[in-house]
Formats: C-alpha cells, sequence, structure tokens
C-alpha cells in the first residue's frame, strides 16, 4: 500500500472502533447481574473462574445468522452502492477470522425460564448467582457487555449507521478495491466482524423475558495483548464428544452478592450444602 491507501485503511480501523465502543457506551447498564446455573456449574465458579465459551460452538444457526436477516430491510431502506449491495447480499458466506467467547447472565432475578432450563436435571435443581459488575475480573481483559438489544427497530437503526458509514469508505475508495482483492477482503473481514459482534447483542424479541446480560471476550486487531491473554486461558471441554473452546477467566469472588436456589426446591440440606462451600 502507498501512504495515501494506508491513511484511508487506517480511517476503516477507526470506522470499526467508533462503532465498537458504540455498541459498549450504548449497552453500559446500572444493577446487579445474575447467572443461573446447574450444581456442577455453581462449583466451577465459586473456584474462582467464570467461563466464557466460543460463540460458534453453542449457538444454533439462526441465532448466528440473525443479524444478517436484517439486512434485506436496510437494502430496501438506503440508497447504498450496488458493489456493496452485492456484498451486503452474499456477506454472511464469508467467514471471520475471530472467535467471539461469551458468558451469559440475566438482569431478571427472577426468570422462570432460566429456572426451568437449569432444573432439568434429576434431581431438578438449579441456582442463581447474584453478581456486581463493579471490577469484576481479576486480570486485565478488554472486554463489551451488556444487556441483549430485543426492539428490532433499535437494531435496524444501529446497523443502518454501520452500513451508510461502510458504504460511504466504499465510495471513496472504489478503484482501489475493485482492482485489488486483498484490499477487498480486508474491508469485508472488517465489516464482518463488526457485523458479528453487534450480532452477540441481538435477539429476537421472543427471547425478551430471559432479559440477558452478556460479557464478551475477543481480540481487536487494535489491541495486540488480547491476544497473547486468549492464548494463556484458552482451555477445552468435552460435551457431547465436541471439544469446545473456552477461557477461564478469574473474577472477584467478592462480587458474588447473593446465591439462590431454584423456587421448587425446599429442601434446607440444599442450601446448607451452598453455605458450607463459602467457607
Amino acid at each position: 500500500m502507498n501512504n495515501e491507501e494506508n491513511r484511508n485503511f487506517y480511517k476503516l480501523a477507526i470506522i470499526h472502533s467508533n462503532f465498537r465502543d458504540k455498541l459498549a457506551s450504548i449497552k453500559t447498564e446500572p444493577g446487579n447481574i445474575f447467572h443461573y446455573t446447574s450444581a456442577a456449574g455453581l462449583e466451577g465458579i465459586l473456584k474462582g473462574n467464570i467461563w466464557f465459551s466460543d460463540i460458534k460452538y453453542l449457538n444454533d444457526s439462526s441465532e448466528c445468522d440473525y443479524i444478517y436477516t436484517l439486512i434485506p430491510r436496510c437494502l430496501r431502506d438506503l440508497d447504498l452502492n450496488k458493489d456493496f449491495r452485492k456484498i451486503l447480499k452474499s456477506i454472511n458466506k464469508y467467514q471471520s477470522d475471530k472467535n467471539f467467547y461469551v458468558a451469559s447472565f440475566s438482569k431478571n432475578p427472577d426468570c422462570l425460564e432460566l429456572w426451568n432450563y437449569y432444573t432439568k436435571t434429576t434431581n431438578g435443581v438449579g441456582y442463581n448467582i447474584e453478581f456486581s459488575k463493579n471490577c469484576l475480573f481479576m486480570i486485565n481483559v478488554y472486554s463489551i457487555q451488556g444487556a441483549i438489544i430485543y426492539s428490532q427497530d433499535i437494531q435496524i437503526e444501529l446497523l443502518k449507521e454501520i452500513l451508510c458509514q461502510y458504504n460511504e469508505f466504499y465510495l471513496q475508495n472504489n478503484q482501489i478495491l475493485k482492482k485489488d482483492h486483498s484490499k477487498k477482503e480486508v474491508f469485508i473481514m472488517n465489516l464482518m466482524t463488526l457485523l458479528e459482534l453487534y450480532n452477540l447483542f441481538y435477539k429476537d424479541s421472543a427471547f425478551y423475558n430471559e432479559q440477558e446480560y452478556r460479557v464478551v471476550i475477543y481480540n481487536p486487531d487494535d489491541i495486540p495483548a488480547q491476544t497473547n491473554l486468549i492464548e494463556e486461558t484458552l482451555r477445552h471441554r468435552i460435551f457431547n464428544g465436541l471439544f469446545i473452546p473456552y477461557l477461564e477467566i478469574p473474577f472477584n469472588k467478592s462480587n458474588i452478592k447473593s446465591i439462590k436456589i431454584s423456587p421448587n426446591n425446599e429442601n434446607r440440606l440444599y442450601e446448607n450444602g451452598v453455605k458450607s462451600l463459602l467457607i
């Protein structure tokens, strides 16, 4: 790349980081968060680590592709460059080189749907851990966290802002992107990584009662130290014969504010057992 091209693609990185920061700022909300889990999950957390699982190994395809179902509506409403439109119509065929690791919580302290999910075990017992979000982690880790956006109007409004900015960049660098396939790939991967990040905070309104709150860890290009941290904390667990990558991130145990046992259980032994774990 010559100097002018370098400056232009630096602008692309700025566009990306600005939208990333915007997502982080609009998702920050006060109040504690809650993690519903099994007995095994509770035991693991009380050892001082929160697990962040690679999202590709957990979600069904409909959730992974959710944001791409909104693009056709944006295309109807926006006046975009025809070549950029072609990219958008096929962008879900590309695969980002980023791995996103997610830990899920809820803003709902007593969610029936989540209780039901974690009481499907043989003994029918689930647990709900209340966390304070302040200074949650014991190590310096870059994360984006916040409540899931369930309103499709807000989802589309944010998506349109992204597409308009990237369309403007495409228009300004049309000739370069057309003649140099590698630069076009950089442009597409940059946009796709941003869309995948936003998709992690988008969900269909049918899941609104869960009031999900997510913490996402990944390795942005402008924070190289994050890659080393991910490599150091990467582990694998086995589920149904599948090796699932996850990060084991230490947290401040003082951030645990309460632990509740599923409301369908009145046996005092379960409460006493949890208290003994906390000693």
